[in-house]
């Protein structure tokens, strides 16, 4: 990953519903909450589309969108790919630092 960090709140993807989420969070939370999205992609393709331009109905250059610009404001973009999930170990360190 390019960046190294610690959030309070780490949505891995940023596509449709990794955006959806962060945005609702920002919007319903506490404006303290720390979010970020990791996203080795610099383009968004809005891919409930790609069944129109399979079609001919529709354009696919319409369907990108740079992903730096769809992300909502206060959440921070975490450009690179996840490594891996190991919920075991960060729930173990975290109850050890308690």
């Amino acid at each position: 990953m390019a960046q190294a960090g610690h959030h309070q709140i780490l949505i891995v993807g940023g596509g449709t519903a990794g955006i959806t989420v962060a945005a609702s969070l920002r919007r319903r939370g506490p404006s303290t909450l720390d979010i970020a999205i990791v996203e080795p992609s610099a383009t968004h393709y809005y891919q409930p589309c790609f069944t129109l331009v399979g079609a001919g109905a529709y354009d696919m250059a319409r369907t990108a969108r740079p992903e730096r610009a769809l992300i909502p404001p206060g959440v921070k973009l975490v450009e690179g790919a996840a490594q891996g999930f190991e919920p075991e170990t960060a729930s173990r360190s975290r109850t050890a630092t308690r």
